[in-house]
C-alpha cells in the first residue's frame, strides 16, 4: 500500500518515528515530496532553529533509505486541483503522481473525501491508519509503538497510564484504547 505522508504527520517526532518504523517493517510504502520536506523544515524553523540541522539530516536519511519514495513535483497537475486550501494542492498532486492509495494527514478538512475519491485516494488520519495496521499486524505495531514510547519517556517512568497519555497527546486516542 502506497501512502503519502503529509507534513503534519512528519512534524511530531514520535509519530514520524512510529510511521517510519512501520514502513521499515514493510507494512506500507511511504511517499513524500521536496515541497513536503520544505514545509517540514519551515514549520520547525518557525518554532526554533535548534533542530533544523537534525531535520535536514533526517530528510537525507529518509531519501537514501526509500530512494523511490520521493515524488517529483507536477505544477501543471497542481493547477487543476481544487481543495479548501490552495496551499495543499501540491500534497494532493504528489499523492496522485506517486499513485498513493492513502493520503495520510491530520488535516482531513483540507482534503475532502470527494475531492480525493476521483483519484482513488483515501484521506486518513494517523489514528485511523495506525488502528487499521494494528488490527492487521498487532505485534509489529505494538512493538514499534513501545520502542518509540520508551525512547521518548525514559525507561524509568513507564506505566500503562503514561503510555495511554502519550498516545492521546499525539492524537492517537482510538489506538490508545485498543493497545492499552
Amino acid at each position: 500500500m502506497r501512502v503519502l505522508l503529509d507534513t503534519c504527520v512528519l512534524v511530531p517526532s514520535p509519530i514520524r518515528q512510529i510511521l517510519l518504523n512501520l514502513a521499515g517493517s514493510d507494512l506500507f510504502f511511504p511517499l513524500w515530496s521536496d515541497e513536503i520536506f520544505k514545509e517540514w523544515e519551515y514549520f520547525v524553523s518557525k518554532n526554533s532553529n535548534e533542530f533544523i540541522d537534525s531535520i535536514k539530516i533526517e530528510i537525507i536519511l529518509m531519501k537514501s533509505k526509500w530512494i523511490n519514495s520521493l515524488v517529483p513535483r507536477n505544477k501543471n497537475l497542481e493547477e487543476t486541483l481544487f481543495l479548501p486550501d490552495v496551499n495543499d494542492r501540491h500534497v494532493l498532486a504528489s499523492a496522485i503522481t506517486g499513485h498513493a492509495e492513502i493520503l495520510l494527514t491530520n488535516n482531513l478538512k483540507d482534503f475532502p473525501t470527494r475531492a480525493l475519491a476521483k483519484y482513488c485516494i483515501a484521506p486518513r488520519s494517523v489514528d485511523s491508519f495506525l488502528l487499521e495496521l494494528f488490527y492487521e499486524f498487532p505485534q509489529i505495531v505494538e512493538l514499534n509503538i513501545q520502542i518509540v514510547f520508551e525512547l521518548s519517556q525514559g525507561k524509568n517512568t513507564i506505566n500503562e497510564h503514561s503510555k495511554k497519555a502519550f498516545l492521546k497527546k499525539y492524537g492517537l486516542p482510538r489506538l490508545a484504547k485498543v493497545i492499552i
